[in-house]
């Protein structure tokens, strides 16, 4: 008799866990911004903060559509010279959950790094950034979304990557190593 309300317990608690442990939502965790906005940094954090990979290079797609969680980093543009807007995200990963992390750095500091990165011409970086804030416009007017900030990271550490946990709903303590202000390089050249 014991053995047997054991077990029925056992089944009735494994019924009625927290829809957080058995959760059949699939999520995506979309990260882009303009060419060397510091995007494939934070693909990269976050990829490892989800616990996905400890050493994913931040390019392109970790997992594949249909996986239960995928990490995309696409910088505008990204290969030579593709961009993705809202609409391809959707195509590409139809029934997802949405986390749309947008990425920004101090314009200037990014189109020189474009410039000297990617041998950008001038008018080449001006039309990138046209693109890209009509693409990120329409993710910020669109969805919801986080925009992280390469400057304001440097500036408040464990009180802003909180905040993007907060976002991405997992919960971590993580702090890159190293963090340093490779914009130095741009305003003291």
């Amino acid at each position: 008799m014991k053995k047997t309300i054991v077990i029925f317990f056992l089944l009735t608690s494994i019924v009625y866990l927290p829809n957080s442990f058995c959760s059949s939502e699939k999520k995506a965790y979309i990260i882009t911004g303009t060419e060397s906005s510091g995007s494939m940094f934070i693909s990269r954090v976050i990829a490892y903060v989800l616990g996905l990979s400890e050493s994913w290079e931040g390019y392109g797609m970790l997992g594949k559509p249909g996986d239960q969680t995928v990490v995309v980093h696409r910088s505008i543009p990204y290969d030579s010279g593709s961009f993705m807007a809202l609409n391809d995200y959707k195509k590409l990963l139809e029934d997802y959950k949405f986390y749309f992390i947008v990425c920004t750095r101090d314009m200037k500091i990014s189109c020189l790094s474009a410039k000297r990165r990617f041998k950008r011409s001038a008018s080449e970086v001006q039309s990138h950034h046209l693109k890209a804030k009509e693409i990120l416009s329409e993710i910020l007017n669109k969805e919801e979304a986080f925009i992280w900030s390469y400057e304001t990271q440097l500036l408040l550490k464990e009180a802003y990557y909180q905040k993007l946990y907060e976002f991405l709903e997992v919960e971590s303590d993580y702090l890159p190593p190293h963090l340093f202000d490779a914009n130095d390089k741009y305003i003291y050249s």
